[in-house]
């Protein structure tokens, strides 16, 4: 996983400098970018939730399957 987000320049692995065995990961630019807009999605997913106030699991995985259906009707 990590290797394919290199690969689209979102992240990049540097050698820890207090431990050459551990490696730490750093988002790039563009991964900077790629997180912001998935925590605006997730804000306003969490909006849409709390707004249609509902009552139930079974509401809310309605909403979920809904929200995944148009999302690969559009991506």
């Amino acid at each position: 996983m990590i290797k394919k987000l290199e690969k689209q320049d979102l992240v990049i692995r540097r050698v820890d400098p207090n431990d050459s065995h551990q490696k730490r990961l750093f988002l790039l630019p563009k991964g900077e970018d790629a997180a912001q807009q998935v925590n605006e999605v997730f804000h306003e997913l969490n909006e849409i939730v709390m707004l249609a106030n509902l009552d139930n699991n079974g509401q809310l995985q309605e909403l979920f399957e809904m929200l995944l259906v148009n999302y690969h009707e559009n991506n």
